[in-house]
């Protein structure tokens, strides 16, 4: 579903930061970036979906870019918005919305639709972004720290529902950046790629 060739990148306006990387994802797999603070994840994630230009290397998809859904990370993309969370994933969904099936998900709950954007908490925020991204319809999900601004529950509930998405509909894929390390018993039937950027430093 994504084949990464020889893949170099800079950061916005400076330095390269990764040279020489390559990886694949297939169906039910899970690209599991890791690397330490400035190696370029989250700079990664906006090279693959066309955001950020690469120096060399090559970036193929075999579905259409429009069935990738991306979660940026909510630090790196705060807003204001003059919205409720529910208006915040009507308008993203379109005629697609439903209510029931955002409510189904159980990252918020009946209580939280009606929320202001501006006054909601860092994790009502992030589980509106991901009910969002998840609701999409997208064969690959490309999520940068998808677990950020969540409790314990928040974080269980997020890897039962990434878990669900593959096994919906095939193919499915993801493509996640995160802190954390994720046990493969928590994630079955995914296949755990990991792919750490240290390895691919720019030198």
């Amino acid at each position: 579903m994504l084949e990464i060739s020889s893949l170099a990148y800079a950061a916005p306006g400076g330095r390269t930061l990764v040279r020489g990387l390559s990886a694949s994802l297939g169906p039910s797999e899970a690209l599991v970036v890791s690397g330490p603070n400035g190696s370029g994840k989250s700079t990664l994630l906006r090279v693959l979906l066309g955001r950020s230009p690469a120096v060399e290397g090559r970036i193929a998809f075999s579905i259409p870019k429009d069935q990738v859904g991306y979660l940026p990370q909510l630090a790196n993309g705060d807003f204001h918005l003059p919205m409720t969370l529910e208006n915040v994933v009507e308008v993203s969904l379109r005629s697609r919305y439903d209510r029931k099936k955002l409510l189904d998900l159980g990252l918020l709950e009946e209580r939280h639709l009606k929320l202001a954007w501006n006054t909601a908490s860092g994790g009502e925020r992030q589980k509106t972004l991901l009910s969002r991204t998840i609701l999409s319809d997208a064969a690959m999900l490309v999520l940068d720290e998808p677990m950020n601004h969540l409790d314990d529950a928040g974080r269980d509930r997020v890897r039962e529902l990434l878990v669900d998405f593959v096994r919906a509909r095939a193919p499915r894929s993801l493509v996640l950046v995160l802190h954390e390390r994720l046990a493969a018993s928590a994630m079955v039937p995914l296949r755990l790629k990991p792919l750490d950027l240290g390895a691919f430093a720019a030198v």
